[in-house]
C-alpha cells in the first residue's frame, strides 16, 4: 500500500515522462520540418557555373 507521499511521487514521475515524451516528439517535428526547408531550397536553387562554362571555352578554342 502507497503512502501519499509515494503517490505523489509516482504520479510527478509518470506526469514527467509524458512531458518529456512531448518535447521529444515537438523537437522531432521541428527537425525534420527543417530539413525539409533545407531540401526545398537545394531543390529551387539555380546552379552558377560560370567558371564552368569558361573552361569549357578555352578547351575548345585550344
Amino acid at each position: 500500500m502507497d503512502t501519499n507521499g509515494q503517490k505523489g511521487t509516482r504520479l510527478l514521475k509518470e506526469r514527467r515522462k509524458e512531458v518529456c515524451q512531448a518535447l521529444k516528439e515537438k523537437i522531432k517535428s521541428a527537425r525534420e520540418r527543417s530539413s525539409r526547408r533545407v531540401a526545398e531550397q537545394f531543390r529551387d536553387a539555380v546552379l552558377d557555373r560560370p567558371k564552368l562554362q569558361n573552361l569549357r571555352t578555352l578547351n575548345l578554342s585550344k
